[in-house]
């Protein structure tokens, strides 16, 4: 078992959530140590803008399938020891990174995933779909409630032109490739499906799912819509509670109008 207090690869910084620049960070620390285990210090709650308390920033960060130690801040912190990639090295870490899982974890389309699904004959499917914009403890409450309630989870998102239509023509935050590999460190999750029409139905169709999943917040015209889709060969339909105050609209509003999260 690792000690973290032995480790001596080190990063420091707010980490509220994963966005371009601390997980390119986070891989390039990882590719610079030996037993490719990272200790992050977490600046102050005073010093975050959405995610205060640092006790859920660490169990967030320890979600991940990254081998990560996040500690609080101590006055006796550590120098970091690896430095933050400037914004070349940034994408092509993150180019690395989602090649490596492209068509194995990664899918930019059902053709590519088919070869995966047809080997778990007798499985329980489960999908749920999203835009996945910027992850945050309440994405990561669903997907765990969800991954929970079969054999093997395929979380569908949204394109960028998806997101676009849907949501605004600000967003998404994230483009599709980075919100694609964010959720592929998962654990829990077995498949990431990207689509791009206006709705999952398409998609659905053609996996099958023996449940779907939706979170608390959805249209009922399109829950209806999947509900009867999903019903059509025997499926189910399941709603989720969201936690409470977590939204991407609610980070962009905290970081927008400089105030803390409730």
């Amino acid at each position: 078992m690792i000690d973290p207090d032995k480790l001596n690869c080190v990063i420091t910084g707010r980490f509220e959530f994963l966005h371009k620049q601390n997980l390119a960070w986070i891989f390039k620390a990882k590719e610079c140590c030996d037993n490719n285990a990272v200790l992050i210090q977490l600046l102050p709650g005073k010093q975050s803008w959405f995610l205060r308390d640092e006790k859920i920033r660490i169990a967030y960060l320890k979600t991940f399938s990254l081998n990560l130690f996040p500690v609080k801040y101590q006055k006796t912190q550590k120098q970091d020891t690896v430095r933050l990639p400037d914004q070349n090295e940034l994408e092509v870490i993150l180019e690395t990174e989602i090649s490596k899982r492209l068509n194995s974890k990664i899918f930019p389309s059902y053709d590519s995933l088919l070869p995966f699904l047809e080997t778990l004959s007798g499985k329980r499917i489960v999908t749920t779909n999203g835009c996945f914009d910027i992850l945050h403890p309440g994405h990561i409450a669903l997907l765990k409630s969800s991954a929970l309630k079969g054999d093997c989870l395929v979380v569908l998102i949204n394109s960028d032109d998806s997101v676009r239509r849907f949501k605004s023509p600000e967003r998404p935050i994230h483009d599709e490739k980075f919100r694609a590999l964010v959720l592929s460190l998962l654990p829990f999750i077995d498949y990431v499906l990207i689509f791009n029409n206006d709705t999952p139905l398409k998609d659905m169709a053609s996996i099958r799912p023996k449940i779907h999943v939706k979170g608390g917040s959805f249209i009922e015209e399109r829950v209806s819509s999947e509900r009867k889709l999903v019903e059509s060969w025997g499926g189910e339909l399941v709603t989720v509670p969201m936690l409470k105050d977590y939204s991407t609209s609610n980070i962009l509003k905290c970081y927008r109008d400089r105030t803390y999260f409730p």
